[in-house]
């Protein structure tokens, strides 16, 4: 029978969870996240909310519409906050929630609503990892289950894999033994980190043994019981993985490769939900959102950043390009082979499972606390979706810092069309729209909405008819931009490159990168000489202020106009900037 001492202990333990919970989002969410993102991952993680598995009664939430069911909330948390201003805190959002809900049955008290958010975690050469950052990892995985992230954990064998390639059985059985043990002093070590504090602050990790697989019939490895992982995670328990199978033929146990297991882990597990998905009236049981690699040589190096990482990888864009960059020669065979083979692996795994993203990053930062002077990236791209900086802020601006952390997504491809000709005339838009590479109704409607205008189409193409000398469009018109020729009125005058328009839909703004993805390949574009206009009161002119290599005011006007590229502007050319900016006519209806 619970006592009234331990109903007490309850109620303490819960506010005490809970005040971490916020806590650990706070540092974040209230320097850089933008309401959206919070929206977002609120809808997505199960952070304070009000049901979890081990509750019977449920919330009637029916009369709420989902906007409004975390607006407060989402208020909340972006303001300042301050734990020694009493009169700031946080309110409690358990409201009307049932008395049997602050009995914690999981150690970590997992708050689920509908879906497990599944983050399968490898570790490469763990056994070099120093005590210290094996610890740091322990409490980054800690704070992923806090933050509703159900994290599976690899440890790498691939070397063992390849030493034993052609030995005999019993090396092979004799060196799964001595994994095995590595592995127990791997789980010893993070659960050692949490003895200090109370029970319902530890992390608990179970060895997943016997997990695959390969039947006489079948020429790869499946998963042979999913609840061997299925089971661990709802306790609030991290798996970790043992890379081993059994195969039917020879009846014998060997190590399988990384690429392996991950391989079989995202098909297996995606195949087990959408069999979920069709009893269950598409309702999603789980879904893999991140594959973590910490691997002691970080992200992917990119000679445009010093051979620092790259910050975003768009890899239905950009992925042939960087393959080939790494075998230009800058990197030692050994190092460049095994950033060949973090990316064909994530691109792999991102094919299968579309959604979700690829995060390589070092032990050493995987480790870092979340403070006001750090960034844990692992923890921000939970929360906000994005990288911890912006993918096309210029390399050599001095605030732009060089990282070691690549985000990687399957992303979306971009169009490019650039007008090449010598006498700069513009591109055909006849052509595009006869060969179906261009669609005006599917323009109109990005720029519509991203703009919130209704723009006069016909008004618009007599003005730029032939005079665009690009078109850029990511996706499926998740964003597109128009760059136009303009004149300048200089007394030899010369056509220039003016960024007309740049439309994201609602959608595809913010952690997708789709802004990111066309604006980077837009420079790429016009490397030498860009300018644009935008009104004074705009709230994206910081954005435009921090990739702009200057801005003015243009004197009796309310436009702001940016300029960017090699070629450092005259004053002549400034002043047919100006004149540029001051005569084209708006093309909005109304």
């Amino acid at each position: 029978m619970l006592s009234i001492k331990d109903f007490t202990s309850n109620l303490t333990r819960h506010a005490r969870n809970t005040e971490e919970k916020r806590n650990m989002v706070l540092t974040i969410l209230n320097s850089t996240a933008t309401k959206r993102e919070v929206r977002n991952y609120l809808k997505k993680y199960p952070l304070l909310k009000d049901v979890d598995i081990y509750s019977k009664g449920q919330m009637d939430r029916s009369y709420v519409s989902k906007r409004n069911k975390y607006s407060s909330m989402i208020d909340n948390l972006m303001l300042k906050h301050s734990t020694n201003n009493e009169n700031n805190k946080i309110e409690d959002f358990h409201l009307n929630r049932p008395r049997s809900d602050l009995i914690s049955k999981s150690k970590l008290e997992i708050k689920l609503t509908d879906t497990l958010r599944i983050a399968i975690v490898k570790i490469r050469q763990f056994r070099d990892i120093d005590p210290t950052a094996l610890k740091g990892i322990a409490f980054t995985l800690y704070k992923l289950i806090k933050l509703g992230v159900s994290p599976i954990v690899l440890l790498d064998t691939d070397k063992e894999v390849q030493a034993l390639n052609g030995e005999t059985d019993a090396m092979v059985q004799k060196s799964i033994a001595n994994y095995h043990q590595q592995a127990l002093s791997f789980i010893n070590i993070i659960e050692k980190c949490f003895h200090k504090y109370e029970d319902d602050n530890e992390l608990s990790a179970r060895a997943i043994r016997g997990l695959f697989e390969q039947k006489f019939d079948e020429d790869r490895f499946s998963m042979t019981l999913p609840e061997l992982l299925l089971i661990p995670i709802s306790q609030g328990i991290v798996p970790v993985v043992y890379p081993v199978g059994y195969m039917d033929k020879g009846s014998k146990n060997v190590f399988l490769s990384s690429e392996a297991v991950l391989q079989c882990l995202a098909t297996d597990l995606k195949s087990l939900n959408d069999r979920h998905r069709l009893d269950h009236d598409k309702e999603n049981l789980f879904t893999i959102e991140k594959y973590i690699f910490i691997d002691p040589l970080g992200g992917i190096p990119s000679l445009e950043r010093y051979k620092s990482a790259h910050v975003y990888i768009n890899l239905l864009q950009e992925y042939e390009d960087i393959v080939s960059e790494l075998y230009i020669g800058f990197l030692k065979t050994g190092e460049r082979d095994q950033h060949l083979k973090n990316l064909n692996l994530l691109q792999k795994l991102l094919q299968v499972t579309t959604d979700a993203s690829g995060i390589v990053t070092t032990p050493q930062i995987a480790m870092l606390n979340q403070t006001d002077r750090f960034t844990n990236p692992i923890i921000y791209n939970v929360l906000t979706d994005r990288p911890t900086i912006s993918s096309s802020l210029p390399v050599d601006l001095k605030k732009t810092p060089l990282l070691n952390t690549s985000i990687i997504r399957r992303g979306v491809p971009v169009e490019v069309y650039v007008d090449e000709s010598s006498d700069k005339s513009g591109l055909c838009l006849d052509s595009l729209l006869k060969r179906g590479a261009l669609d005006l109704e599917k323009l109109k409607n990005v720029i519509d909405l991203s703009f919130r205008k209704d723009l006069n189409m016909k008004n618009y193409l007599a003005r730029v008819k032939n005079n665009v000398a690009a078109i850029l469009i990511a996706g499926d018109y998740e964003g597109v931009i128009i760059v136009t020729w303009e004149v300048t009125d200089e007394e030899k005058p010369q056509k220039i490159a003016y960024l007309d328009k740049f439309a994201v839909s609602p959608k595809a703004q913010g952690s997708t990168g789709v802004a990111d993805v066309l604006f980077k390949s837009l420079l790429s574009n016009f490397e030498n000489e860009l300018f644009w206009r935008s009104r004074s009161n705009n709230p994206v002119n910081k954005w435009y202020f921090e990739r702009s290599k200057g801005s003015l005011t243009v004197t009796g006007t309310n436009w702001k106009c940016f300029y960017t590229g090699k070629n450092y502007p005259s004053l002549d050319r400034m002043k047919g900037y100006f004149n540029i900016c001051e005569r084209i006519q708006p093309s909005w209806n109304g």
